[in-house]
């Protein structure tokens, strides 16, 4: 994604002051953001199935009793970018499990300056981790989420099924993801 393209931001944030404060600060900001918002974490992991959102701006009470299944699940959204909005005292270990954090008393320009900045670095990332797939290994994904099982796979690409399984391993480790839905998501995230 570049800067130029339009962001899809979900604040979740159960506070009506704060949600209208964040998309104001956004939408004054000159981003092209795409802003929906949310009161609670379900809603968050229906839309990110949905559709594709660049970043999320948090609450991290809403994750707080799911904090060992946080890191998980944002591997699965990857390369979503996770900010928490912070006014309370947190743990600093559910703090980290952040891409970044805004405070209440930020003013609008670092606030906008971090959210610039995950972008920057989440088009970096998106151009290394495109790289690291092979043409392959991109092939054996498209057909894999395309519901083909390793045995159509084999066939249509010419190639062993050990192969296609040595591919899948590849694809794995590259991506972090392990689940054939994980990296249905991947894919149509990647295009």
């Amino acid at each position: 994604m570049t800067l130029a393209e339009k962001l899809s931001v979900i604040i979740a944030e159960p506070s009506p002051l704060l949600q209208e404060g964040l998309r104001t600060l956004l939408q004054k900001s000159g981003m092209h953001a795409a802003i929906t918002i949310t009161s609670n974490f379900q809603q968050v992991d229906d839309l990110l199935k949905q559709g594709e959102y660049h970043t999320v701006l948090i609450n991290p009470s809403l994750i707080q009793h799911l904090q060992g299944e946080f890191a998980p699940f944002r591997r699965t959204y990857d390369p979503v970018r996770w900010v928490g909005i912070v006014y309370a005292y947190f743990d600093q270990e559910l703090l980290a499990q952040f891409d970044g954090l805004v405070r209440i008393s930020d003013t609008p320009e670092k606030i906008i300056s971090l959210i610039t900045q995950l972008l920057k670095e989440q088009a970096q990332d998106d151009n290394e981790q495109q790289q690291n797939l092979s043409e392959r290994e991109i092939d054996v994904l498209k057909l894999l989420v395309a519901g083909c099982s390793n045995k159509e796979i084999a066939e249509k690409l010419y190639i062993s099924i050990h192969t296609v399984i040595s591919h899948r391993k590849n694809i794995s480790v590259k991506t972090g993801i392990k689940s054939v839905a994980g990296l249905t998501i991947f894919a149509v995230a990647k295009k």
